[in-house]
């Protein structure tokens, strides 16, 4: 995560990311994208250690081969490769202390000789994280104060490996492991208090644990079909994903003005399973006069043209032009959405999962780059995209009965 702060256009605040003058931002590792979001997205990059980072690319107009919808921008770290006909091991630990102490424990191992390359690392690193605040607020008839203090303790265990093979000078077969597993449990307690008239106090405790998990498997092969720079890439990728929670909530309301007291008892049980299985294949094709890249998968298909032409460096300045036009169309038939029923009487609500929605993306995107002069190079890229949410099914009105 701190790496990422010194990224250009990368902004992160409070555990959130984002990119300057995009809508989203998608993160992926070694050009492969973790489908990951919010919380647990941050948890996963916690666990990227600083030492097996090798660079991070900042891809603010994406071609059209990374799938992205929107205005998205993309983040690609790129992990360390293992020295030729090495190997090395490290291992290392640190401690924290601020208000809670905080430490980690981990182990590097890499790996090459001849043919074979190896890189696996595994960590912990529990730690706590606090939250306090507090708030104040004068109306003409009212005083408010409000007190929130939450507390997470969170146990994390992550894991990487890459493993690559040459079987031969054309021929690269790899296969990469991500991992996560973390043990939340966390601890929100506020308090409201009104004075003067209308006098009550609302107490509220949350106590919420959670188990996740994540693992994440890529296969894949490299292939030159020349000398020139034509290759083919395929990659087969597995993601498994569990997140297990448990939220209870206890309220106490008293109101000394009317002598009444309230209490509430809440319990929230949630189990989350994501199965992801893909594939693709792209083609890299360098020509004299052109070189394009194309591919697909079973839902999307991607189309990518870089055009240029050389001057003769022994007649003439020799200058270079790109042009990059990308363009993608994905369409999502009968998405996924949720209706709820709410019985005020009992106070029971029901959640219907239903069909009801068709989604349509389509993103064009331009890049051009022109070196006028050796110490003057040129660029302008414009993107437009279009979205549209057609809903099939109508929305369920709340109604309230009452009966006395």
């Amino acid at each position: 995560m701190d790496v990422l702060r010194i990224a250009p256009s990368i902004r992160v605040q409070n555990d959130q990311i984002s990119m300057m003058g995009k809508s989203s931002i998608s993160v992926m590792v070694d050009d492969r994208q973790i489908l990951l979001s919010g919380e647990d997205m941050i948890n996963f990059l916690k666990n990227i250690k600083l030492d097996n980072i090798k660079s991070i690319e900042v891809i603010t107009n994406p071609p059209a081969k990374y799938e992205t919808e929107g205005n998205s921008g993309i983040v690609d770290i790129k992990l360390k490769k293992a020295r030729a006909n090495s190997w090395s091991n490290t291992t290392r630990t640190s401690y924290i202390q601020a208000i809670y102490p905080s430490f980690s424990i981990g182990n590097s191992f890499s790996y090459q000789k001849n043919k074979l390359s190896l890189l696996f690392d595994i960590s912990v690193s529990p730690y706590t994280r606090i939250y306090t605040n507090e708030s104040k607020y004068d109306y003409p008839k009212e005083y408010w104060k409000n007190n929130i203090y939450n507390k997470a303790r969170i146990h994390p265990i992550s894991g990487l490996l890459n493993l690559g093979y040459d079987v031969s000078k054309n021929l690269r077969i790899g296969f990469q492991y991500l991992g996560n597993m973390s043990h939340l449990k966390k601890d929100k307690i506020g308090t409201a208090n009104a004075y003067n008239r209308g006098v009550g106090d609302l107490k509220k405790l949350i106590q919420t644990t959670a188990d996740y998990y994540n693992h994440s498997f890529n296969g894949n092969l490299l292939k030159k079909l020349d000398t020139l720079g034509k290759q083919l890439s395929l990659d087969v990728d597995y993601f498994a994903y569990k997140a297990d929670r448990n939220n209870l909530l206890n309220a106490e309301y008293k109101s000394y003005l009317w002598a009444v007291s309230k209490k509430e008892y809440i319990e929230n049980l949630n189990l989350q399973k994501i199965n992801n299985f893909s594939t693709k294949i792209d083609f890299d094709m360098l020509y004299e006069w052109a070189r394009l890249s194309f591919g697909g998968n079973p839902a999307r298909w991607y189309l990518t043209a870089n055009s240029y032409e050389e001057g003769n460096p022994f007649l003439q300045p020799s200058f270079t032009s790109d042009v990059e036009v990308s363009h993608t169309y994905s369409k999502t038939r009968e998405g996924f959405g949720q209706l709820i029923l709410h019985d005020l009487q009992n106070d029971i609500q029901s959640f219907i999962g239903k069909n009801y929605y068709d989604y349509d993306n389509f993103v064009c995107s331009e890049y051009i780059q022109h070196a006028v002069f050796a110490w003057w190079r040129a660029s302008a890229e414009a993107s437009i995209y279009y979205s549209e949410t057609k809903a099939y099914s109508e929305y369920l009105n709340p109604q309230y009965y009452e009966y006395n």
